[in-house]
């Protein structure tokens, strides 16, 4: 079974991405998981749903764990970026529920976890989850996925605001020639949050496959 991947190393993502991240860096309060090192002593992976599988869903969520630091456990886990199908959010907070950490090392961090069968797209939300606190990703409608035969896909410009993080503007860059995925897509990324004086434009994707597709 496909294994979702879990986040990435926050310096990667300062190379061949000029043209869409600011090299402007936010003050780090709560690290990325990644950034514990030896500190974080046990991390099972999320299961990937074989329904979701089946059904061809894939998304990418982001997750803040509260820990306890008198015993290192996590205490509670928040959905800061919904992936937006029940099923995989349930299955990466029920894993994330048994994390453990060092005692006394830290009071809460970041997970963000991807679900994708396309590596591209993993590397496209990976980027911007780096400074996303927002991120719920567009599903496609049922009816799209029953009016098609093969994957479509489509791509949106976001223009954030830098002050405060919020999306101004999103704008269709390649339609997915189906009015309802951009549609759909444009008012899931109007939602988007970021950090404030990280980036001021990012490009993102949005996809449907069959209801058929493995």
């Amino acid at each position: 079974m496909k294994q979702p991947l879990l986040h990435l190393s926050l310096a990667a993502f300062l190379f061949g991405a000029g043209h869409v991240f600011s090299s402007a860096r936010t003050e780090t309060v709560i690290p990325n998981y990644r950034q514990l090192g030896a500190n974080l002593i046990y991390s099972p992976h999320p299961n990937y749903p074989r329904r979701a599988q089946f059904q061809g869903v894939q998304g990418a969520g982001k997750y803040k764990i509260n820990v306890d630091t008198t015993t290192g456990k996590v205490r509670s886990v928040e959905v800061v970026g919904p992936i937006g199908y029940k099923e995989l959010d349930d299955a990466v907070t029920d894993a994330l529920r048994r994390w453990k950490v060092k005692p006394q090392t830290v009071s809460a961090f970041y997970v963000p976890v991807l679900f994708f069968f396309d590596k591209q797209l993993e590397k496209t939300y990976d980027q911007a989850l780096v400074y996303a606190t927002y991120a719920p990703f567009p599903q496609a409608p049922f009816k799209v996925r029953s009016d098609i035969r093969g994957e479509i896909r489509g791509w949106y410009q976001l223009s954030i605001d830098r002050k405060t993080g919020l999306v101004s503007d999103v704008e269709v860059s390649v339609t997915s020639h189906s009015s309802v995925l951009d549609q759909t897509a444009l008012a899931t990324y109007r939602r988007w949050r970021f950090a404030p004086n990280s980036i001021a434009t990012i490009t993102l994707p949005a996809m449907a496959y069959p209801l058929w597709h493995l």
